[in-house]
């Protein structure tokens, strides 16, 4: 009986890459170790900027969604309403100033 789950390597995966992985290492090694100083700085740099970009096309987990917008009135229909409204307040602040002024 078993209580753990062990599937977390697929097996097959192993199998198939692992002696690739070990004959593409050992062939790197190998040229690395023919090769002159400045080669092997030129090497080392070009395997940076490649591993750095395998790091960076890893993936982002997508942005949490935005809220909805909040409940508002619309003014299209009332507009020219709020307009005359908004017309007659201010003639009405203007003569009441006038006349406070006058006074």
């Amino acid at each position: 009986m078993r209580d753990f789950n062990y599937n977390f390597v697929d097996r097959n995966f192993l199998k198939k890459y692992f002696f690739s992985f070990i004959i593409s290492v050992f062939c790197l090694l190998y040229i690395f170790i023919k090769m002159r100083i400045q080669n092997k700085k030129i090497l080392a740099s070009i395997l940076f900027v490649l591993i750095s970009f395998v790091c960076s096309a890893q993936g982002v987990e997508p942005p949490p969604p935005s809220p909805p917008p909040p409940p508002g009135l619309p003014i299209d229909g009332s507009l020219p309403i709020l307009i005359i409204l908004a017309l007659a307040f201010g003639v009405y602040r203007k003569a009441k100033s006038v006349k406070n002024s006058q006074a």
